[in-house]
């Protein structure tokens, strides 16, 4: 596992102090699960933006084109986290390998 030096301002540190005596974890843990999230909801976004790229220009129906364009939006509006969608659970719960994996793999 690789070390990290993060500099974060003081309020942030406070927040995530907290966070962590109240859920009783360290505050690595928190840290973490934040980056699993975060890079989890990038690929996501990045694949979504694929996707209507792939669908705009492969789709020569217009019909076609408006449908799967619809279907990007219910997956960007989609409630769920990237893991949920893919049957992995939560991403807290993954380990930082699994959860830096593309979700939708």
């Amino acid at each position: 596992m690789a070390v990290l030096c993060v500099l974060l301002p003081d309020d942030l540190e406070r927040k995530v102090d907290l966070e962590a005596r109240l859920t009783g974890r360290s505050c690595s843990e928190i840290l973490r699960e934040a980056i699993a999230r975060l890079v989890a909801r990038r690929d996501r976004e990045r694949f979504i933006a694929e996707y209507i790229a792939e669908a705009t220009a492969g789709y020569s129906n217009p019909m076609l084109r408006r449908e799967a364009i619809r279907i990007a939006g219910e997956l960007d509006s989609a409630e769920s986290e990237p893991s949920d969608l893919a049957g992995g659970g939560d991403p807290g719960e993954r380990s930082p390998a699994e959860a830096s994996e593309k979700w939708w793999k």
